[in-house]
């Protein structure tokens, strides 16, 4: 275990002292989790167990034993830990009598010992992605599908489309929904895909990867709610594993465009400035589709530092793209309208004569346009922070 105080990172000593290790393997949703203002972590013993274990900043102490690791299921637990209500929640491989081994549910309020508050399932996981949604904690077991906690008991939703194999539960908080990768059936015949939860109703967002065993569905990855839109990974065989954003309920693969700006001027030894404004265009062309301006953008460029500017944007489950097409940017000067840098790029695979054809209309553009005719083209993927014509030097 290590930790980083804003400046250097350093083995945290109290918790490495204590043998076995840390147990944080990349599927955990929260495989650390503050509480009452001590950190919470799963650590595997060298008699091969698995305990909750607290650290205050100064010393570690053991909550509860987890379960064994001499059982198949076991090798596959989450191992997650939530906070709902004030309390931490955990979950437990209670070793009850043959042939059962039931997986339980128990909650921790930081004083005492811990108590256990529900037998969630039988010969499965542990439970794993727990997330609070509409005053309840969710959690799921992969095996067993969707449950839900409201303080005083254990409910299983029913079974059906998105509560089968369901697991990467994710919050999606500009929706109102809850995030869930699940299956249409409970019967293994094929992987999950994205929907979304209200508290009564699960609505897929799309049939990413339909077709037949062992080919169907697209195995969503957990999603990260950002500027109210939530992304996640999932795989077709098109295009094989890519990022989706979910916007509302509509969904959809999306191919982004940047460009790099590295600020040297064309002509730098007559510039002895480092910092310029500057406007910087940038258009798309395509055999099949008149020229288009899509991005104008006015910023600060230093020489000598690079700038990423997202410029083009295209939602692949609703517009079909060429083979192939370039992308041409100009850098002016905003003052004086002087050309500073220039270039194009080939995005996709052209064919060898589209390919000249687009490369030597990218050329004319590049040499050709002036900062007034930039000004005065229409945007067409008006973006924040383009100017306007009137905005002209």
């Amino acid at each position: 275990m290590w930790r980083f105080d804003g400046n250097s990172a350093a083995p945290v000593a109290a918790i490495n002292a204590v043998s076995g290790y840390v147990e944080a393997a990349p599927w955990l949703a929260n495989p650390f989790v503050v509480f009452q203002n001590r950190l919470y972590f799963v650590r595997r013993t060298p008699s091969e167990d698995y305990e909750l274990w607290a650290y205050d900043g100064s010393s570690v102490a053991m909550i509860r034993w987890l379960a064994p690791t001499d059982d198949f299921w076991d090798t596959m637990g989450n191992f997650d830990m939530g906070i709902y209500k004030n309390a931490l929640y955990f979950g437990v491989h209670g070793l009850n009598e043959e042939p059962y081994d039931a997986e339980e549910l128990w909650r921790y309020d930081g004083q005492g010992q811990p108590v256990q508050v529900g037998v969630v399932a039988l010969h499965s996981s542990l439970l794993g992605d727990l997330q609070v949604y509409k005053g309840k904690l969710y959690f799921t077991f992969h095996s067993e599908g969707l449950f839900r906690f409201d303080g005083s008991s254990v409910e299983k939703l029913p079974e059906g489309a998105g509560t089968s194999c369901t697991e990467n539960t994710s919050p999606f908080a500009a929706a109102g929904r809850l995030f869930v990768s699940g299956c249409s059936s409970p019967d293994w015949s094929e992987q999950p895909e994205p929907y979304v939860f209200d508290g009564l109703t699960m609505s897929i967002l799309k049939d990413i990867e339909p077709g037949d065993y062992p080919y169907s569905g697209s195995g969503p990855s957990r999603a990260v709610e950002a500027g109210g839109r939530l992304y996640f990974y999932a795989k077709e065989q098109t295009h094989g594993r890519e990022l989706w954003r979910v916007t509302g309920t509509n969904i959809g693969p999306f191919l982004d465009c940047d460009i790099v700006v590295a600020p040297i001027w064309e002509k730098w030894w007559e510039w002895p400035v480092a910092i310029r404004a500057v406007v910087i265009a940038t258009w798309v062309l395509d055999v099949n589709a008149p020229t288009r301006l899509v991005s104008r953008e006015a910023v600060t460029v230093t020489r000598g530092k690079d700038l990423r500017l997202p410029v083009f944007q295209v939602n692949t489950s609703r517009e079909d793209l060429p083979n192939g097409f370039v992308l041409a940017s100009l850098v002016f000067d905003r003052a004086t309208g002087e050309k500073l840098d220039r270039g194009f790029a080939v995005v996709g695979a052209p064919g060898s004569r589209d390919r000249q054809v687009l490369e030597q209309a990218a050329e004319k553009l590049v040499r050709t346009r002036s900062l007034e005719q930039v000004l005065a083209e229409p945007v067409r993927a008006e973006k924040t922070g383009a100017i306007a014509p009137s905005a002209r030097r």
